[in-house]
């Protein structure tokens, strides 16, 4: 019997299903509510941003080490130096306290109750909620107290994908979060996941980079004289002492420098890989509008090499979205083993926390699980699907037919 069967048949509704919600929310509620009753650290990216403007303030830089920020417990500040020189004025204006607890209600908070109605309580029959609450287990308490802006950045381009039936309001929106965050340029996945002709969906995919790249080009040339400074606060924290919970991490636990060249033309084949099976498992199987918006969200965060933990809120439903394409694969026994490959990893780490197992890591696993999973579907999909393999070569062909070079005739005036 397959996972989703099991669950369904056995865990439908009623007090089970009851139980079955608590054990998964559990893990992830419990620690956060300890940190708070401890009074763990919290809030430490937000305190990052608030002490590097109120340095910048105050005529330091925004990497200066040793800077006094009363209140504020901060963690290592990573951004481009241009964003504490624009939040400085506003700091020193309100002060650092009132400035945190300013983002902590009217942003942070409104957007992450935002991400977890999508992920969790948004109607969607087509997505398994088994699966739903098993993907919300595997999620860090750290995604709900460390305050990153990228929290609010993710929320903006989820609302940005809802609310306009246009594409521009959300490549607007990623490309701002791009200057702040350039990992965010990924979520220009979605355009290749569209209900559009393929050659369409790589036209404005292209054009999306492309603006992506310039934001990232002008991000760094804003540096100015703090460029280095910056580069050196990147690579110490963001690349060698935090590699995150994606490849970065993977590729650290062989052995493998995640700032040399094999770290990154691994990366460069992975997100090819990724974005390819992405892209296959959208065009098969009539795939509705939310569907392929939450594939290509998925895909994105997937893709990104520095996973963080407050990145895989929309891994939520995403992960439903797997579960629910491994039943429309061929083959019983794939199907069987792929569906328990899925429910086995996400059920151990909740039984891991409620018996207090540290050693198994169970965001790591089902991150990686997320990752093999959606390879193996798109690679399944692909075989399976004739048309998609004959429209993506129609289109290759059509490529080679295109001349290199298209002539320009200007018209003398007379």
């Amino acid at each position: 019997m397959e996972a989703l069967r099991f669950l369904r048949t056995h865990v439908a509704s009623g007090w089970k299903y009851s139980v079955f919600v608590a054990l998964c929310a559990l893990p992830v509620v419990a620690s956060v509510l300890e940190k708070f009753t401890r009074r763990r650290w919290v809030f430490m990216d937000a305190d990052a941003v608030i002490c590097a403007a109120q340095a910048v303030a105050a005529g330091y830089s925004p990497y200066a080490e040793g800077v006094a920020c009363p209140g504020l417990a901060p963690a290592p500040f990573v951004y481009a130096p241009q964003i504490a020189h624009a939040l400085a004025p506003l700091v020193d204006a309100l002060g650092a306290l009132e400035a945190r607890n300013l983002y902590l209600c009217a942003l942070l908070l409104p957007t992450t109750l935002f991400l977890i109605w999508f992920a969790l309580f948004r109607a969607n029959p087509d997505l398994p909620r088994h699966y739903r609450w098993l993907a919300f287990a595997a999620l860090s308490p750290m995604t709900f107290v460390c305050a990153n802006i990228g929290i609010v950045m993710h929320g903006s381009v989820l609302a940005s994908l809802l609310l306009f039936r246009q594409r521009w309001p959300f490549v607007l929106v990623v490309l701002i979060c791009t200057y702040i965050k350039p990992t965010f340029m990924g979520y220009f996945v979605v355009l290749l996941m569209e209900n559009r002709p393929l050659g369409a969906c790589m036209r404005r995919f292209v054009f999306a980079c492309v603006a992506g790249v310039s934001t990232v080009l002008l991000t760094i040339h804003g540096a100015g004289e703090s460029r280095a400074a910056w580069r050196q606060a990147l690579n110490g924290v963001a690349i060698e002492a935090q590699p995150g919970l994606g490849l970065f991490a993977r590729l650290s636990w062989l052995g493998i420098d995640t700032g040399s060249p094999a770290a990154l033309g691994i990366g460069l084949i992975f997100i090819a890989a990724m974005i390819m099976a992405g892209v296959v498992i959208a065009r098969t199987g009539n795939r509705s509008e939310d569907h392929r918006l939450i594939l290509g969200m998925g895909v994105a965060v997937l893709c990104n090499p520095r996973l963080m933990d407050y990145d895989m809120v929309l891994l939520v439903p995403y992960a439903a979205l797997l579960g629910q394409s491994i039943g429309g694969l061929r083959g019983r026994i794939l199907r069987f083993n792929l569906s328990w490959g899925l429910v086995l990893p996400l059920a151990a780490g909740a039984l891991a926390y409620l018996f207090h197992v540290n050693p198994y890591q169970r965001t790591h696993v089902a991150m990686f699980a997320f990752s093999v999973l959606t390879l193996i579907i798109g690679w399944r999909l692909w075989q399976a699907n004739g048309v998609a393999r004959t429209a993506v070569r129609a289109y290759i062909d059509r490529l080679r037919t295109v001349p290199l070079k298209v002539p320009i005739r200007f018209q003398r005036k007379a």
